[in-house]
């Protein structure tokens, strides 16, 4: 069987060759590995991206602690080269806190008019007369 879809179910990093922003749909709890492991559940695919402890951290950070309150909240996901994972760098989904805002155009602002400056008078010449010596 094809490692792949035994592990279908779930999101993993080559499903994200770009930064992607999805809506969370909810979170649930599911058994892993004789754990509960937190999921999350995105309205555009039907696999889930199970929570690690860093992930959880950067959405808390985002929408605050109450799973509940992240409903219908954007998330930037993108595979992310320097996850960890044993000591060996593995690739894993990151959630991108700064995510790219969509452009706004600042308008114009009005260019000042120019200032017009008299020049400084210039020093009087020194003479061998105002040399201290």
């Amino acid at each position: 069987m094809n490692i792949n879809q035994m592990i279908g179910d779930y999101l993993k990093k080559e499903d994200f060759p770009q930064p992607r922003t999805c809506t969370i749909s909810h979170v649930s709890m599911v058994e892993m590995d004789d754990t509960q492991k937190p999921v999350l559940h995105l309205q555009e695919t039907t696999k889930g991206l199970v929570l690690n402890k860093t992930n959880i951290n950067l959405i808390v950070s985002l929408y605050g602690p109450e799973t509940d309150h992240w409903s219908g909240k954007p998330l930037t996901l993108y595979n992310d080269p320097n996850v960890t994972y044993a000591g060996k760098a593995t690739g894993g989904v990151r959630v991108m806190i700064n995510a790219p805002a969509a452009a706004v155009t600042a308008p114009p602002q009005p260019t000042p008019a120019p200032v017009s400056v008299e020049p400084a008078p210039a020093a009087p010449a020194a003479s061998e007369d105002d040399v201290p010596w």
